[in-house]
Formats: structure tokens, sequence, C-alpha cells
């Protein structure tokens, strides 16, 4: 039906006015203005290399930043190495990340970042063009931090495991945990990671998973990160939209954030962003900005996300229409086309002084009136007291009228928390019918496969209908078939991994209609994608919708032979009333009455009710035109007007479509119209008329009801030509801006600067095209002149850095709807509305040097504008640029000389402390020259530093280990070699001339000398080698790579590695299934061993639980013997997860021999029994004999020792001694412990406790 008008009120107004004061906090000064820039996103998804970033920036810099474009931000996951293109590589993603657990760029992408130098090298790229550098980042830390217990940069051994939690992890990127914030070392990891980020030069973040759901306590600790980290990184929230209830929170927390999901080039998706627009409009302010999402412009899904490479799917109406919402919304402005293939028109749009100052500057932005398809948007221009304003006709869809909706629920895809959302929709008093809708979501149709789980119509008295329960009027659905209690492939409804037994399932585009029953107040349903879309990859994206009417755009035609083959279009946004669905599973008749007060025609319209025209003989029986007292006149007195539309036959007078007496439900009418479906009667209603409604009796005639199929329409009047409009007027009020009645107005078109002439009241009403819009700007031709602006400061000496208030007075002007723009030295810095007296404060901060401030009075639809005069005034101090300067150098110098000498290698020593020695003393000098020079040298000698301490702190850990590794050896000739080679690598660390080329090198050769040793030498009695090294891909990091499988299987089947679930050892583990198994035999040979005794550890599980369990088992065999490890015997953890280390000791390989390791697992042949998983074989060299083999002296038997994250937990049942050796017989530790419960932190490798051996993992 018909929407009246809306009147944006005054408090609207006076919530949106955008206030620039001066005092805004901190971080909100950073982005005073909306964002413009461009993200790489919508044209390379998480894809994108160095090149085409810099192929961006450079036509950035050189056509755009000349109007204020100024960001260059690299998106979603930059440090993979082998990501893909239309969704994430979620299989087995090659992560690049530090020795603190922050990501790192790919270098295989971004080749700058070499070295350790992050993305440091393309920021100073950027910032040379004179733009900004921004990032993508997910929420949390990665997983492979946390399962690889990584230390927390700043911590005093915390790792990355214990700040971790899998609780609300992002739903559709597993990439990282949540950092629970309630942690010791939480705080500390986001700040080492903007720590990180502000010495790569980053100016901008945008971070997912942060809007939807809205994770309070992580926004706080990066608020808290960037604050710490002493550079200005503007923070960008998405995707989602945030909760408008925190508001306030988002407000004190981050410069800008998502209203909506992905936006993309879809009609449906921006039509929708008017209604979203308008409810955050109130929320607009300097530094915090409500964000609809990027600009899909261009050409774009180069390597997208969204559909195939492209030039944007949305005409050149829908371009101007998208950019006069988003500027007039003052929306961010993140571009995302591949701006090097912009052509000129797509550079016009970004390119326009006049709607970009409208954007920057504006104030008082808000929706003015929504009247049907007709919106207006309002806003002012604070310098001068002008009205900006945007025209939309948003009429003309494919598929549905969107106007009249009770709910829509914006786009829903695998971004969208559970693939799912709640509907909970209020039905309108006496409403008759429900349709349920389902449209795409923006991306195309492919894989829409949407359900309506639990759908439930609540009544009046509380009671719930099952709509599952109830047979459908109409049902239609894009591909497949609708399934009710089903999903649309015939399995059960799943949402997310939740299976469901209630509800519907439909592919996009589906309406489904149902009849209501008399007294229903609610429906509620759980609306989301089915798991046969959402399992095939980022595809799915639909929108739903709930009508109390059927809101299907129709397009019909009559029966070739006897309907004249003839057809209508039928916009049911258009109508003033509708019968709803009639049809023998519904009613045969009802009454239906429309308004009709003012109308010059009337148009009585039968639709068929979607399974075509045959048999549906409707009648309108009673047709009569009422005025305000009551009295009744026939409009079958009136005339149908000539050509009139009928589905078979001709209308008929008086009669049923077969010329028969008019009878429904047995009884007979004298008076109406017999029709068939799709019809159309078009009267002209007298000139002057009092007539207030039209009545009728509608429904299908008795002649049908027994009819072979059919006999189903729905009766529609309509005031207007019931086809859609190409083109409407679109009336601006002019009095609903302030202007008083007849007062003219000049009206100047922004995008050419085009003059529409003079106008007053509603005379302006330009027409335009479905989907079009247009931009003004609204001057009055007269206005008082009179007001006068005087300011002045607080008196005394002006300090660098300090704020003062700028005391603003105006006379002689009005103040209600009145601003004042502050300038400082001819750029804008503040606006303000006055108060009441006509005083307004600024609150201005400063740096050294003189400086102008000028203020101008806007003054309003009757006064005319003002300017004061200037204000000279001197602030003593620093400039800007020189304390910044200074600032940055200072930071320098600390972090300097926190850098300890001996962890750096001997050759960057000397230019480092050179470095810090010349920046000291300069720090304080006034010299802008003496300063960068200083900043650029110490940050060289500082880099130069960092990425030698990695192959330094790489040789320590080395000759720690050669070293550790030599008291296990017995006297042999390579181990004298490898003490030898100890000793001079040892020189090589402390060399104060060393290079990083000569640190490497010695790193190098102490692994080769190792390897020789173990397999030259002989352990000493009691210990062991590590001979893992020696296996060809143990831990299943590179796929199946070194390992074969030998089978007796049949169907189908799996061998790959996995990492969707905790590995043993690192990120991947093997899987081994197949349908029917009889054995199943992973192994790999190794030769070239030294004879002797070997031990051999590998992890298994068996996540099919017990029922599947077998004999699956680890074994080595050497030589014509086999060893066999006990069987895999239990499952635990969530999921089965647990791993169960399985040994096989005592293992004899002969001189020459060769050993061949492996898992193996016998079946019954059927079923699926025998299913693995597999991981972290390890293998271990014990000498000639197996004399002490695993054995240590027993101690503390009161003791029970368990292996926790990063060590042991031993529970002592008292006091006691527990001494802790390593396998080769070495005390590492002499515990004293009470009784209770005890943690030791131990790091990685075997340990001999209470006589038993234990394995501490990272």
């Amino acid at each position: 039906m018909k929407k009246g008008l809306l009147w944006g009120a005054a408090a609207l107004w006076a919530a949106s006015v955008n206030a620039q004061t001066g005092k805004e906090l901190p971080f909100q000064q950073w982005a005073l203005t909306p964002p413009m820039g461009w993200n790489s996103w919508d044209c390379y998804g998480p894809t994108v290399v160095e090149d085409e970033v810099k192929a961006n920036a450079d036509y950035m810099a050189e056509k755009l930043a000349a109007y204020g474009w100024e960001y260059v931000v690299v998106d979603i996951r930059w440090f993979v190495e082998n990501d893909k293109a239309g969704g994430y590589n979620q299989t087995n993603p090659i992560y690049v990340y530090d020795e603190y657990g922050r990501y790192t760029p790919a270098l295989n992408r971004f080749p700058s970042a070499a070295g350790g130098v992050g993305f440091k090298a393309l920021a100073d790229y950027v910032h040379n063009k004179g733009l900004k550098f921004g990032i993508h980042l997910m929420r949390g830390l990665p997983k492979v931090a946390a399962e690889k217990k990584l230390p927390v940069k700043g911590t005093d051994g915390i790792t990355c495991d214990m700040i971790a939690s899998n609780d609300s992890a992002c739903t559709w990127l597993r990439d990282n945990y949540k950092v629970d914030y309630s942690k010791p070392g939480a705080q500390e990891y986001y700040n080492s990671c903007f720590e990180l980020y502000a010495s790569w030069g980053v100016d901008f973040v945008k971070i997912d998973d942060l809007s939807r759901p809205y994770h309070t306590a992580e926004i706080g600790m990066i608020r808290k990160a960037i604050d710490a980290c002493g550079r200005p990184i503007v923070l960008s929230l998405s995707p989602g939209e945030t909760p408008v209830e925190k508001m306030d929170h988002v407000k004190g927390h981050a410069n800008m954030w998502r209203t909506v999901d992905d936006f993309w080039d879809n009609w449906s998706q921006l039509n929708y962003q008017f209604q979203v627009c308008a409810k955050w409009a109130p929320y607009i302010a300097p530094g915090t900005w409500p964000d609809a999402d990027m600009l899909p412009l261009g050409k774009i899904s180069i390597r997208g996300e969204r559909g195939q490479e492209r030039w944007t799917n949305f005409t050149r109406d829908e371009q101007y229409t998208m950019m006069n919402l988003w500027t007039i919304f003052k929306s961010p402005l993140m571009f995302g086309g591949d701006l090097p293939q912009n052509d000129a028109a797509t550079d016009s749009l970004l390119t326009n002084r006049d709607v970009l100052y409208m954007h920057h500057y504006s104030a008082g932005n808000r929706q003015l009136s929504r009247m049907d398809n007709a919106i207006v948007w309002a806003a002012d221009d604070p310098a001068c007291g002008d009205k900006f304003v945007a025209l939309f006709n948003v009429g003309g869809s494919s598929f549905v009228n969107t106007r009249n909706a009770l709910y829509r629920s914006g786009t829903i895809s695998y971004l969208t928390t559970g693939h799912a959302t709640e509907v909970a929709v209020d039905i309108p008093e006496g409403s008759r019918q429900l349709a349920l809708v389902v449209t795409d979501g923006g991306d195309g149709y492919d894989c829409d496969h949407a359900d309506w789980i639990n759908p439930v119509v609540v009544m009046a008295d509380g009671t719930e209908l099952r709509l599952t329960e109830r047979k459908y009027l109409r049902g239609t659905c894009g591909w497949g078939s609708i399934g009710v209690n089903k999903n649309i492939e015939g399995g059960r409804l799943s949402i997310n991994g939740t299976a469901y037994d209630n509800g519907f399932a439909v592919h996009a585009n589906s309406i489904l209609l149902f009849d209501l029953p008399e007294g229903a107040v609610r429906f509620t349903a759980y609306a989301g994608i089915d798991n046969t879309g959402s399992n095939q990859g980022s595809k799915s994206s639909v929108e739903f919708m709930v009508f109390n009417e059927d809101p299907t755009l129709r397009e019909e035609t009559t029966d070739t032979w006897n309907g004249g083959n003839v057809t209508i279009k039928v916009d049911p946004g258009k109508q003033v009333a509708c019968s709803g669905f009639i049809g023998r599973a519904s009613r045969q008749q009802t009454v239906l009455e429309a308004d009709i007060r003012h109308a010059e025609t009337l148009y009585l319209v039968v639709t068929n009710g979607g399974d075509g025209l045959s048999y549906d003989h409707a009648d309108w029986a009673n047709p009569v035109l009422v005025d305000a007292a009551g009295n009744e006149t026939s409009l079958t007195e009136i005339a149908w007007e000539p050509a009139p539309v009928n589905g078979w036959s001709t209308p008929k007078l008086n009669r049923n479509n077969d010329g028969n007496t008019m009878m429904m439900g047995g009884v007979a009418y004298d008076k109406g119209f017999g029709v068939n479906a799709p019809s159309m009667l078009t009267f002209k209603l007298p000139a002057g008329h009092e007539y207030v409604a039209f009545r009728s009796t509608v429904g299908y005639d008795d002649d049908v009801k027994n009819a072979p199929s059919g006999a189903t329409m729905e009766f529609r009047v309509f005031t207007e030509n019931p086809a859609p409009d190409a083109s409407a007027p679109v009336a601006l009020d002019l009095t609903a801006l302030g202007f008083a009645p007849d007062q003219e107005c000049r009206v100047t078109e922004m995008w050419k600067g085009t003059e529409m002439g003079t106008f007053k009241n509603a005379d302006f009403a330009p027409v335009l095209r479905e989907h079009a819009s247009g931009l003004y700007r609204v001057s009055a031709v007269e206005r008082a002149a009179g007001a006068t602006v005087s300011l002045s400061a607080d008196g005394g000496e002006k300090v660098a850095g300090e704020p003062f208030e700028l005391k603003i007075s105006v006379s002689g002007g009005a103040s209600e709807g009145a601003y004042v723009q502050v300038l400082c030295d001819g750029a804008v810095v503040g606006t303000l509305p006055l108060e009441a007296d006509g005083t307004a404060v600024y609150v201005c901060t400063l740096y050294g040097g003189d400086h102008e401030l000028k203020v101008l009075y806007s003054g309003t639809t009757a006064v005319a504008s003002a300017a004061s005069e200037g204000l000279a005034v001197k602030v003593n101090g620093q400039s800007e640029d020189l304390t910044r300067l200074q600032q940055r150098l200072q930071n320098l110098i600390e972090e300097a000389r926190a850098i300890q000498p001996e962890t750096v290698v001997g050759s960057a020593r000397t230019p480092l402390a050179q470095a810090l020695e010349k920046a000291a003393s300069v720090a304080d000098v006034p010299s802008k020259t003496e300063l960068e020079a200083a900043i650029a040298g110490l940050q060289e000698a500082m880099d130069a530093a960092r990425l030698s301490m990695v192959d330094m702190r790489a040789l320590r850990e080395a000759l720690t280990e050669a070293e550790r590794f030599l008291e296990t050896v017995a006297p042999a000739a390579s181990r004298d070699r490898l003490a030898e080679t100890v000793g001079n690598c040892r020189t090589v660390y402390a060399g104060e001339a060393t290079t990083v080329a000569e640190v490497v090198e010695a790193i190098g050769l102490l692994k080769e000398k190792i390897s020789e040793t173990k397999k030259m030498a002989a352990p000493l009695p009691g210990c062991c080698f590590d001979m893992t090294e020696f296996l060809v891909n143990p831990s299943f990091e590179s796929k199946t790579t070194g390992w074969s499988l030998t089978k007796q299987t049949s169907g189908w089947e799996s061998f790959d590695t996995w990492n969707d679930r905790p590995a043993a050892d690192g990120l991947n583990f093997v899987s081994i299934a197949c349908q029917h198994i009889t054995s199943l035999d992973l192994h790999q040979s190794v030769s070239g061993l030294p004879a002797g005794v070997y031990s051999l550890e590998a992890s298994l599980r068996n996540t099919d639980g017990a029922d599947y369990l077998t004999d699956q088992h680890v074994y080595a065999q050497a030589g014509e013997e086999t060893f066999v490890s006990a069987c895999l015997a239990a499952v635990g953890g969530a999921g089965n997860n647990d791993w169960f280390t399985l040994a096989v000791s005592d293992i004899q390989l002969p001189e020459g021999g060769e050993l061949r390791i492996g898992a193996a697992s016998q079946g019954q042949g059927t079923g699926t029994k025998g299913w693995f998983q597999a991981d972290d074989f390890r293998l271990y060299y014990w000498g000639q004999t197996a004399d002490g083999v695993q054995t240590a002296k027993r101690d503390g038997e009161n003791v029970i020792v368990t292996v926790c994250g990063g060590g042991i937990c031993i529970e002592a049942s008292s006091a006691c001694v527990l001494p802790i050796y390593t396998t080769n017989g070495l005390r590492v530790r002499t515990l004293v412990l009470e009784a209770g419960r005890k943690r030791v932190a131990l790091s990685r490798g075997l340990y001999v406790i209470n006589g038993n051996v234990y394995r501490v993992k990272e």
C-alpha cells in the first residue's frame, strides 16, 4: 500500500549537526573528515600483490590526491603465500609470521618485505607519493602462533596459547583465535602488533570480525594498543552492521564502523542502503563515521570475491545514486575498482570539488522525507547557509517492490555470524496474507540456498501456528523445488552445521505466500543459508524479506486467441487496495475497499495466482463508489474506458465472464463485472466528485469452482497507472528546508554546475528515471544583511600544542539553525552550531608560528551570511612538523637504547652506537633538516641491527644445541670436529666485525657437523640422539611428501593432510580413510643410518570414536624383523581430538640396513572401520647396544606428573625432592616440592621424571 510522507524532525536535525568543536578525542582528530582512499578487496580479493598496490598508488597520486584521496589499503590475508580468488584457501594456507606470532607479508607477493622489514618499504613508497598506507587485519591472534606456543613480546614467559580462546572465534575465516582480554599478556599482544605496524609506517587499519558480533573487549584492547604505539593510525571496524546500542562505545574507540555487510554492485543492496543510512545519520560526527562500505566502481573482481571480472554492474544512473547517497551521508569513500583502468566517466565521480566539499564539510545531514519511491536527503553548508539536497527515485525492481516491506534482513552471507539471522516481525492489524521473500544478495544466484527455519505465526492469544503445517497459496523457487522440512536437495535442513527438523527451503528468487488467520500479530523464524549452499564456498548471499501482501512485480499476458495477446505490467507498490490471494485453497470471496479521495481515474486489476490464466473467472460484484455521507453510486453506471484487457474472451457487464449470472458461494449478483485474469478495467471518475471510497465483493465465480485447474487470482485497485514507472517527478518542498512560503531560491545542479532556475514552495520537482537521482545546491535569492561576527582568543601566551579557547559572537543575525565555520590559515578546522545567545566557543590547538584565525557565519534562510576579520595569533614553540619530528626522534632514541648490543651482529653494533650518539646530540635542535637526517640515520641503523637479531638468535640457539649435544656424545673424531666448530662459531658470535653472512654460514656449519656426528659417533650410555631430521616430512607440513600408502581397500578413499582441527605438531596432520578397508599402511624408508638400537614415537588418533578403533599402531621394520607398538585403544577430548603417543623401543638396525617406519591398521573389509590420523613421527638412536635405553634414577615416588602447555604439572601427595633429567642422564632441575600442585615451565624436549619419559612441546 502507499505510505505517507515522512518528514525529518527537528530533533533528528539537532542530533546530526556534526559539530567539530576542537574538543574531539585525540584519535578522532586523525579523521576529522571522512577518510577517502583505495582498497584492494573489490578487485583482488585476498590475492593482491605489491606491483598492483603500487600501480594504484601511482594513479591516486597523479589523478586523485589533489581532491583529498589519500589512503592506499592492502586488504585481507596479505600474510598467506598461497591464497586464492573467489573464496579463501582454508585447506592448506601457508602463513607468514614472526617469532612473536604476528603476521608479516608473504614475500612471494610483497618482495620488498624481504629482510624482515615487513610493509615498511611499501609504506615508504606510498608515503613518498604524498599518500597514506593501510592494511587489513583479522581480530585475534594466529592459531599457528598458539599451537606453536610462540612468546608474547613484552611479557615474561607468556606464550600465545595462554591468551588464546576458541570461544567466539571468527565463523567465516579460521585463521585466528580470540584474544582473551582477561588473561595476562592479552593487552601486550595487541600492543606488540601495533608497535610493529607503527614501525612499518601504517596509517590505517581495517579490522574484520569486530562489528557484528560486536567484540567490546578486543576493541578496547585495540584502541589502547593504537594509542600506545606512538603513531596516528585510523581504525575501521567491519563487517556487518554495528549494533546501535553500542554507539557510545564505538564512537569512543573507532574512527569508522560498518553499517552493512559487504556491499557489491547490485541494485537490491543499494536500495537497502537508504533505510540503513537514514537510521545512522544522527550519529555522524567528526572523527567517527558510519561506513556504508566500499564503492564497487570501475573494473572490479579481477581476482575478486564475488563474481567474474567485470566493469561495475551499476548503470550510470545507479553510480550517481550511490555517490550522491554516500557523499550526503558523509560515509568514508573507499574506491574498490582497479584505478589504472578507470575511464574519464568514473574519475569524474571522484573529482568533483563541489560534491567533495559537501562530503567533507556539510552539517545536519539527514533524510528529509520519503514518499513511496521518492526520497529526499538534505544537509547544510555551515559557511554560507545554503542547503544541499539529494533527490532519489528508488522505484524499479526485477522481482519485488521493496518499499512496503515489513522486514528486510540486509545481505546474509558467509560473513554473517552463523550464516543466519533471527526474524521477528509485528503483523499489522487487518493483514490478510503473509509473504516470505528471498532475493539474491548481490553476487548472482549461484548457491543461494535459503532456509526459513521454524516459521511461526503468533496469534493475539499467544498460540503459535507452524507455517509448515499450512499449505502455501503460492510458491516460487529460483532453482530446484521448494523443500518442506527438508533442504532444497532433499536432505536435512542445516545452517552452519546445525540441523533442523522444521522449515522451508528455497532458492533465490523465491516467494511463499500464506493466508493469515484473523488475529495474527507476529511472525518469527530463523532465516539463513543452508549448508548445501554455504559448503560450496563464498558464493551464497541472499536477503530475506517479509510482507503482508504479495510484493512481486507482475507481467502477465492474455490468451493469444481469446484475449487479444495483450501484456499488462503491475507494480503492487502503487495499489491502494488488494484482496490478497483468492483461490480454492484459500477463500472464494472477500469484500475489498479502497480509499479513492481525489482520484481522477480508477483501475480495477485482476492478476492470476501464479499458475497461469486457466479458469481464472473473476467477479467484481456490487462495485460502488461511496461518498462521505455513506451514499453509494454503482460503478456499473460509468462505462469503462476503451480497450479493456481481459485474459480470455471479453469482460462482461452485470454477467460473469461466460455471460451467465454472477454467482459466488451460491449468491447471485445483479450488478458487477465478469472478467478473467489478467484483466484491467479503467474508469474515468466524474470531475470534482466527492467519493471517498470504492467497495466491491470480489472472488472467483461459481462457474469454475469445480474446474480442473486454476481459479486463483488477486484483485487490485489503483488510482494511478499500475505499470511500474520508468520515471517520475521527485518534489522538493523548500519550506521543509526552512525557507519561507513563496521565498524564491536558486537551485544549482552540483555535478555539472548547471543553473536549474529559481523556485519556491514545492515547484522544484525534476523528473527522474528509476534508480536515478539528482544532487543540488539551494540558495536563497534574497536574504537580509546586517549580521556581524567577532572573535577573540584567551589572553596570555600561546604555547605550541596547548589548547586555548576561541570565543565567537554573532550580532544582528539569527541563531536557530545557524552555524559558524572556523578557518585557520585558510583551512577549515571547525564547525559549530550557534548557541541561542549568538555565541560559540571553539577549542583551538596550534603549533609554533604566526597564524590567522577567521570565522564564517552561515546565516539562515532569511539572514545573509557574514565573515569576521582575521585574528592574528602568535604561538611560541616549534611548528607542528618540528614537534612531531622531535617526538619521533625521541621515541626512536628510546627504542635504540633498549637494544642489547650482544644480541646484534658485530658489524651493526658500531653504526648503531654512532647513529644513537648523533641522534641524541640533535634531539632538541629546531632544525627540520637535521632532525630528519638523524631520524633516517638512526632508523637505518636500527633496522640493520634488528634484521641481524634473528640470525644472531638462531646462532645462539644453534650453539646451545651443539654444546648440549656434545655432552651426550662418546669420544670420536667427529665429536672433536664438532667441538672445534663450536669454538670457531663462538668467535663468530662475539666478533665485533662479524657480518650477517658469516653468522648464517656458521649456523649452517653447526647443523652440518651435528648431523655428521650423529651418523659417525655414538651416544654415551643412557643417552640418545634425536634422528628425526633424517626422516622426510615427519610432521606432514609438506603434505604427504616422502610417505607412501599401501592399502587393500575399495570404494571412495581419502589420503591427504588437513588442518581443520589441532595437529600434534605444527599445523598439519595426515588423515587416511576408505569406504571398505582390509588393510592400510602409511610408511617411508630411511637409509644411511648407523647400525644400532632405535626407538620410534608417533601420534595417532581416531576422530570417529571408539567404535571405529581396530589395531591402529606404529611400527618399524629393520632387516627381517618388525617392531610394533601397542594399539591405539582410546579416543578423547572434544570431537575426539586428543592425540595419543605410541612408541616402539629396542629396534635393532643391522649394519647397512634400511629402516622402514610407519603406522598401520587392519579393517574388516566392510563399513568404515580403520580410519585414522597420524602426526609427529620422531626417531631416536641409542647406540650399538640397548643398555640404558630410557632409564633414569627413580626419585619422588609420591608424585603424579602430566604434560601441560609449555611444561609439566606435578601433583605431590607430600613434601619431596624431585630431580628432572634429560634422556641422556643429565640433571637439569631439582625441585623441592610441598604437598600440592605445581606447574614447571620446560623448553621443548624429552625429560625423564620419576622413571618415566615425558615429551614437552613448544
